[in-house]
């Protein structure tokens, strides 16, 4: 699929005036995060995610919720970290595809929206994606993002890592709290 040109981007904020606090780091360096509790949800040329309950074959969401893909534009998802350490970490995401169709998302960092192709398989289950490989130079608030690259694909679960074999099971560690923003974190 071609992406938007600058001229057609119809870009909207469609809720999270007010976001919490970023998610703060464990101890063990690791985050863990619910894919409902998004920061920002961006409608991109129309679309948005929806907030879903699976049930019947789709049961089994973390926290009984998930999101799911618009059928058109190209939404984005945002959640801020605030990560007290630089370093390599290893992302995972937690999704859902039911066909060829719904089978991918895209995972970037710091408006690099775009930067890895989250592909869902095996179909009709959930399934651990991963590891994308996240630098971070600096510490403070950094912003992940999931953007829709296939209609209908279901997110679940972000997780950071910090080692590359750290693939999470089930439904993954339990969510990262969120703290307050260092005076010296960028906005």
């Amino acid at each position: 699929a071609s992406l938007p040109s600058i001229e057609t981007l119809d870009l909207q904020l469609t809720s999270f005036a007010s976001a919490p606090s970023p998610y703060d780091q464990e101890p063990d360096g690791t985050v863990s995060i619910e894919a409902e509790h998004a920061d920002a949800n961006f409608a991109v040329n129309g679309g948005v995610w929806k907030l879903i309950a699976p049930g019947g074959t789709s049961g089994g969401a973390s926290g009984g919720q998930a999101m799911q893909a618009s059928n058109s534009g190209q939404p984005r998802l945002e959640y801020r970290v605030n990560f007290h350490l630089t370093g390599t970490y290893y992302v995972w995401i937690r999704s859902w595809g039911t066909s060829s169709t719904s089978d991918s998302a895209y995972f970037g960092f710091d408006g690099n929206w775009l930067a890895n192709t989250v592909g869902i398989s095996p179909l009709n289950t959930w399934v651990w994606k991963g590891p994308f490989t996240l630098v971070v130079g600096n510490a403070g608030v950094h912003t992940l993002g999931i953007t829709r690259r296939e209609a209908l694909a279901q997110v679940d679960k972000i997780f950071i890592g910090t080692t590359v074999g750290g693939t999470p099971t089930g439904t993954g560690p339990v969510e990262s709290g969120r703290g307050s923003v260092s005076p010296n974190s960028p906005p």
